[in-house]
């Protein structure tokens, strides 16, 4: 990453590449309907459809490293809310703490 690019530079190259990731159905849903329920058995779909495409198509590709359970938050991931620093990486701390419940709910009690 650019260590010259300012915080809104990073968050908006971050934006756009993050929805570089969404198919564009997804897209146009979202833009039709921000109150979209991400949880319907068609988004899920899609994006299982996504998920699977991505990681196949990836360099060493193995059969492990397929996506098999996940949830959709449709709450973003900003420096704002905590959730990111300002270099743009996970605070997996903040985020375990946020979503410890949904987490366990995935994976069981761990």
């Amino acid at each position: 990453m650019d260590s010259g690019l300012t915080s809104k530079a990073r968050r908006s190259r971050a934006e756009t590449d993050c929805a570089s990731c969404v198919s564009p159905a997804i897209n146009k849903q979202l833009a039709v309907n921000s109150e979209i329920d991400l949880n319907t058995q068609m988004i899920r779909d899609l994006l299982r459809q996504e998920l699977k495409r991505e990681v196949s198509n990836r360099p060493g590709y193995r059969r492990d490293d397929e996506i098999i359970v996940f949830e959709v938050i449709a709450e973003p991931f900003t420096m704002e809310n905590g959730l990111l620093t300002q270099t743009l990486k996970i605070r997996r701390n903040v985020v375990m703490d946020r979503y410890e419940g949904l987490i366990r709910q995935m994976f069981g009690n761990m």
